[in-house]
């Protein structure tokens, strides 16, 4: 679709697409670096002690320490990445620069007041089901168990019968076509 083909409104939403597409990717770039510099900061400040870790494991054939520092090492890193991505996260959901709010832009009466990423949402109560029973009276002749008698439950239906379920399905499924 050609920019000129669309309405001031329609572009005005492909402006405002570009915008925040924009936004996006600089909001990620920036998480990114955020995140390499936080990794990186942890490496250089335990690096001197695992390197003094690691001789005496050398020496000693001990590697318990060393394997419970990189432990540690790992679980520290983890828990920056964890923040930053939850201090992005918050920016991610709304539409300014700074993530504060959500602003609907349709024209209809939707109001978006906020998102959430609750996974464990309450359940939905719209009240009880109503619950039809209904008896149906058997037929007092022919209700017979399908293995005695001469002759079973199943109706006789001509294989012509264009009303026949069964012959249609057959069809179907084998791609027959008559």
């Amino acid at each position: 679709v050609k920019t000129e083909d669309l309405t001031d409104e329609e572009r005005a939403a492909v402006e405002a697409f570009k915008i925040e597409d924009q936004r996006i990717k600089d909001v990620t770039s920036k998480k990114n670096q955020e995140i390499k510099e936080a990794k990186r900061k942890i490496d250089e400040e335990r690096k001197p002690e695992g390197l003094r870790l690691r001789r005496k494991a050398r020496t000693i054939k001990d590697f318990g320490e060393i394997e419970n520092y990189d432990r540690e090492t790992k679980r520290l890193k983890k828990e920056a990445v964890n923040k930053i991505k939850e201090k992005y996260g918050e920016i991610y959901s709304g539409s300014s620069s700074d993530g504060s709010s959500i602003t609907p832009t349709s024209s209809n009466d939707v109001n978006i007041s906020s998102s959430t990423t609750d996974k464990n949402l309450g359940k939905v109560n719209n009240g009880e089901p109503k619950v039809t029973v209904n008896n149906l009276q058997g037929k007092e002749q022919g209700d017979q168990p399908l293995k005695s008698g001469d002759q079973t439950n199943v109706p006789l239906i001509a294989s012509s019968d264009s009303n026949n379920m069964y012959k249609s399905f057959s069809q179907t499924q084998y791609g027959v076509v008559v």
